[in-house]
């Protein structure tokens, strides 16, 4: 039954549902808050109808549960639909449940075409954002998760180091700390060029880093400090830069070889 376009009962609402009626629409607007209408609608067409559910309906862990399982709009699938992917309504459920590690392990093995963004981990508490072992599954299956990870992972050097060996681009999110790391710029520059441009001031000016840049994009000799510009003059910036490189590295290795060794005795020099 209906009245004004709204229903007044839920056999109507299932009978809407079970058409491909979707639980937004504003004829069930005084049924969202109805559990068996709204896991009818799961069932029928998939997970998505959770994001339309009542406050109180999107808190009940059973019923999240179903909206990112595999099996949430099994019944538009028998019909006509390939397999969906619920894990990503999982950032409609309460605070409470998305921060629960097990829901979150579910919709992740459940959701194989969404990004971090379409995911909605942006959403999700820092409990789930800064829990290693979670965020590196993530970035695994997904990539492209470093922008929504918690500030304790940007600043991980190991998790860190696991993201640039795919993604050096992803620079621009991490900590001061490792923008100023040599080690973890180069390997972010191995990546990509663009690492460069989010290092910290001081590598700026490192040769190495400089060139490992240009040597993805030529034209980021723009970018250079121009004390290192002027430096450079009108030499190829290429070899100028693998020359002093070279010259930095064996001097390094000279000054090691002739570095005090101390022993019990004390300071000796190591001939």
């Amino acid at each position: 039954m209906r009245e004004t376009g709204v229903y007044l009962d839920s056999d109507s609402c299932h009978a809407a549902i079970r058409r491909g009626d979707s639980i937004k629409m504003k004829k069930f607007e005084h049924f969202r808050d109805e559990r068996q209408v709204v896991e009818d609608a799961i069932n029928m067409n998939g997970g998505r109808d959770f994001r339309y559910a009542s406050k109180e309906l999107r808190g009940d862990y059973q019923l999240c549960a179903q909206a990112i399982s595999d099996r949430a709009g099994f019944l538009q699938m028998e019909r006509h639909s390939p397999a969906l992917n619920n894990g990503f309504n999982l950032q409609y459920a309460s605070n409470e449940l998305k921060a629960d590690k097990r829901l979150f392990e579910t919709a992740m093995r459940n959701c194989s075409s969404h990004s971090a963004y379409g995911f909605g981990l942006q959403k999700f508490p820092k409990s789930i954002r800064e829990d290693k072992e979670l965020m590196l599954s993530f970035h695994n299956k997904h990539g492209n998760c470093f922008p929504f990870v918690g500030k304790k992972l940007q600043g991980d050097r190991d998790f860190v180091q696991h993201v640039f060996q795919t993604e050096g681009w992803q620079i621009q999110y991490a900590s001061d700390q490792i923008k100023d790391d040599k080690e973890m710029v180069l390997l972010a520059l191995a990546k990509s060029g663009t690492a460069y441009r989010h290092c910290s001031d001081r590598l700026l000016s490192d040769k190495e880093v400089c060139l490992r840049a240009i040597e993805h994009e030529p034209h980021y000799t723009r970018y250079f400090p121009k004390a290192l510009q002027d430096e450079i003059g009108k030499e190829d910036p290429v070899a100028y830069l693998t020359k002093a490189v070279n010259a930095e590295k064996l001097l390094d290795r000279l000054n090691t070889k002739l570095s005090p060794k101390v022993g019990r005795d004390g300071p000796k020099m190591k001939i």
